[in-house]
């Protein structure tokens, strides 16, 4: 029986059947309701009065679009749906809450309306759609029950969210597409494990929301949004892609089974606060291009086995950013190393490269136990070193201080309560205006110090101990700044307390102000001490 779609109330008459007509098939009669060539008008079942009781849907080759809500709530329309190429657009909740039991959609269609396939959960099987697809509206597959889903082509334009929310049984999924709004991708996709975001605006902050399973993921959006994955601890492998920039703060922060290799590539400009806190990672590779790594972004990574290269794009690395880095040798290069950036680590070698210019507070510091064993200065460009940069770091035996460096903090080279501070010799250039406190207090085994002409400023204990247990009889010091340089002659904070006799070296005028008794004995220099007048 072939029942007209415009005359449905009535059996016969009516306009006569167009070719490759719309047909719907119900009641096991093969009954067909014939459509019409062009478009199914917006809420068509309703507004044609169409059966009730329809079980599946066949779509011929004469339509372009499907209307918005057209199948709305048509809860006997089940079995296989096939969207042939000739179609268009399928409109917003054109099949919400419908019972169709699998989906084709071939190359042709261009766009997916909001709500089209929401609350299907009878839809199962691999979503794959075409490359034609360039929009999908908000929630457009949400709470169906696809196995995985595919785009072939990059969508133009996921426009808003929850576009594959709740599809719990959902395992994977390979997305391509130009623009992510609004998003929450696949929030409580509670079964996905693995993901591929070939290509993408922006990974946004709820787009895997309680997407508990996920263990592996691939990301080329060019900005990863802060908190993405945020104690996700079933997560154990991440590949970033070309186009990344920007990757978010607390990205990855508290995925502890986050394991194996990482690059990033030279195409991420940001690495935000805490992005890779509290990883496990064993290897790390950080390619030229990179400009900045934020706070304590790499925190806690003690699981590096390898050596680690930070190239001389990098322009900061911020507080505490490699803090309790593990890993065998350590190459530096970034411009500015702020305080604890590599702190307490366990690494053992560590070369400085040419850019490097300012070390931060506490930058290499260790508690007491040196973990530094091979050391080489390279920087011909630093300019400051901040207080207890290298404290306890007694495997150093040696620094290159360049020209053009202006400062050195308190206790920076301090060597106190560890064992013999094993630097030999401290040349200090014509540029250093300040030394601080302590700064080389403890440095038992010097046997040679020179102290510069542009020094101003010396702070108590700067040299305590100086060549104490030096494997000679004399150490050799050359002073080349006036007595006024030192700025306390405080009993047990003066600037040579404890070090060993040595011959002074002093330059020039100066020579009659370091001879007296009052200045001798003010600035700490031990009796025996031997004064020249000149250089060496």
């Amino acid at each position: 029986m072939i029942i007209n779609a415009y005359s449905v109330r009535s059996i016969g008459g009516g306009p006569p059947e167009p070719p490759n007509p719309l047909t719907i098939i119900y009641d096991d009669l093969d009954a067909q309701v014939t459509g019409f060539a062009g478009d199914i008008p917006g809420n068509y079942w309703s507004v044609e009065e169409s059966p009730t009781d329809w079980q599946r849907l066949e779509i011929g080759t004469s339509l372009v679009n499907i209307g918005a809500s057209s199948f709305l709530n048509n809860v006997n329309l089940s079995g296989a749906l096939t969207i042939p190429s000739n179609v268009r657009d399928i409109g917003s909740s054109a099949f919400y809450e419908t019972k169709l039991e699998s989906l084709t959609i071939e190359n042709g269609v261009t766009g997916i309306g909001a709500s089209a396939f929401k609350n299907i959960e009878e839809l199962t099987g691999n979503l794959v759609l075409p490359a034609s697809v360039d929009f999908i509206g908000a929630q457009a597959f949400r709470s169906c029950s696809f196995e995985s889903v595919e785009t072939l082509g990059q969508v133009e334009t996921f426009d808003g969210g929850l576009c594959f929310a709740q599809n719990t049984s959902l395992t994977g999924a390979k997305i391509n597409a130009t623009t992510l709004t609004n998003s929450s991708l696949f929030s409580s996709c509670t079964n996905l494990t693995h993901v591929d975001i070939i290509n993408a605006n922006t990974i946004g902050f709820q787009d895997f929301a309680n997407c508990t399973s996920l263990t592996t993921v691939y990301l080329n959006a060019v900005e990863i949004a802060d908190q993405i994955f945020v104690n996700y601890t079933s997560i154990t492998g991440v590949t970033l892609g070309p186009d990344v920039a920007t990757i978010g703060a607390r990205a990855f922060d508290g995925c502890v089974n986050l394991s194996g290799s990482l690059t990033i590539p030279s195409g991420v400009r940001n690495i935000e606060n805490e992005a890779f806190e509290n990883t496990k990672f064993e290897s790390l590779t950080i390619e030229s291009g990179v400009t900045g790594i934020g706070v304590n972004a790499f925190r806690g990574l003690s699981s590096i086995t390898g050596d680690i290269t930070i190239p001389s794009s990098v322009d900061i690395i911020g507080n505490g950013g490699f803090y309790g880095l593990g890993g065998d040798h350590i190459y530096i290069d970034a411009r500015e190393l702020v305080g604890n950036a590599f702190g307490l680590g366990t690494y053992t070698g560590l070369t400085l490269g040419p850019n490097v210019e300012r070390i931060g507070s506490a930058c290499f510091y260790t508690a007491g136990t040196a973990n530094i064993q091979t050391f080489t200065n390279n920087s011909t460009n630093l300019k400051y070193i901040d207080e207890r940069a290298f404290r306890f770091q007694d495997g150093i035996t040696s620094f290159t201080f360049n020209e053009g460096l202006t400062g050195i903090g308190n206790l920076a080279f301090d060597g106190a309560n560890s064992p013999l501070m094993s630097l030999t010799g401290i040349i200090l250039p014509d540029s250093l205006r300040s030394i601080g406190s302590y700064a080389f207090n403890d440095c038992k085994k010097v046997t040679k110090l020179r102290i510069g002409s542009g020094v101003t400023s010396i702070g108590p204990g700067a040299f305590g101990e100086l060549g104490f247990a030096a494997a000679v009889p004399n150490i050799e010091v050359e002073i080349n700044c006036p007595t006024g340089s030192f700025v306390s002659f405080a009993f047990n904070s003066k600037a040579f307390a404890g070090s060993k006799s040595g011959i002074y070296t002093i330059t020039g005028t100066y020579y009659q102000d370091y001879t007296g008794t009052l200045t001798r004995n003010g600035i700490g220099i031990p009796a025996g001490s031997t004064f020249i007048s000149g250089t060496y």
